[in-house]
């Protein structure tokens, strides 16, 4: 009971907070449906949850993350947009070793203009505790701008592990859409000796303290090195928002995940691909997902 109570805390104070906007919605009315900040999101956040990441895509969601394995690794990633039609808008790379990182994505955006993130983040730690920083910079179609991510991760039990990220730190105007500064604080339990995880993150606009999402997700290691992840987002109702799901496979030297993401309201839907080359893993212990 104890191993869960940081899971049944987490989502019993989401649902105590207010509902507020969406973190990459705009601050000044109207507004559009659908936004030119909307549409930048890093790829791994579509279908992880900050105490998933422990390779190169921490990068983009939790720079903790960077220190949760001691490998080096090239990785690409590829996402398309489908809506009427089907169009590739995203596309990057990242870098990582040890604690550090680097990475870019392109970002189409719904007007026709598009963005470019630059992203460099450190970090210190080993696979239970760590902590960590990035940098973005966003130039583009009336953007020139950037942005902070500090977070911070701890193995409390065996089985349980916990996540804060403050993400989006300066509030970047990308073409006129401001992204909102968020906290996310995250938990994680492991189940069936680590063949299992569900976990839950919780993200809170700093601006107003509203709750801007909840999300809930489930992963399980399958034979020949496969992964299956589903990740659900609520908003602070806890009304369905979009649902993911996730499968990769982890073999030696590379790493493979493909992703769907289903998403109410004007945002499209979105499937992607992310690959990397990674050099062998040098660790004492390992945990789910690795």
């Amino acid at each position: 009971m104890r191993r869960a109570g940081a899971l049944a805390f987490l989502l019993t104070a989401a649902a105590a907070v207010h509902p507020g906007r969406a973190a990459a919605q705009i601050l000044q009315q109207p507004q559009p449906q659908y936004t030119a900040a909307q549409s930048f999101v890093p790829q791994a956040q579509y279908y992880l949850l900050t105490t998933d990441a422990f390779d190169a895509r921490s990068l983009w969601v939790q720079p903790a993350g960077l220190t949760r394995r001691r490998e080096a690794s090239i990785s690409a990633l590829l996402t398309a947009s489908h809506d009427s039609t089907t169009t590739v808008g995203q596309y990057g790379l990242t870098l990582a070793s040890g604690g550090l990182g680097l990475g870019w994505q392109h970002d189409r955006l719904p007007n026709g203009g598009s963005v470019n993130a630059y992203a460099v983040g450190l970090a210190a730690g080993n696979p239970r505790v760590g902590i960590g920083a990035d940098h973005r910079w966003y130039k583009g179609t009336n953007t020139h701008t950037g942005s902070w991510d500090i977070g911070g991760r701890y193995e409390a039990l065996p089985t349980v592990e916990l996540s804060l990220v403050w993400r989006d730190l300066g509030s970047p105007n990308i073409n006129g859409g401001t992204i909102n500064a968020t906290m996310v604080p995250g938990a994680a339990l492991q189940l069936f000796n680590a063949h299992a995880q569900i976990g839950a993150d919780w993200e809170i606009v700093t601006h107003g303290w509203n709750t801007s999402a909840v999300r809930i997700g489930a992963g399980v290691k399958l034979p020949m090195h496969l992964m299956l992840n589903l990740r659900s987002e609520m908003d602070g109702s806890f009304n369905s928002r979009s649902f993911s799901i996730a499968l990769g496979w982890n073999g030696n030297g590379a790493r493979v995940v493909g992703f769907g993401t289903q998403q109410r309201g004007a945002a499209p839907d979105e499937v992607g691909l992310w690959g990397a080359a990674v050099s062998t893993p040098l660790q004492r212990r390992r945990r789910f997902g690795g």
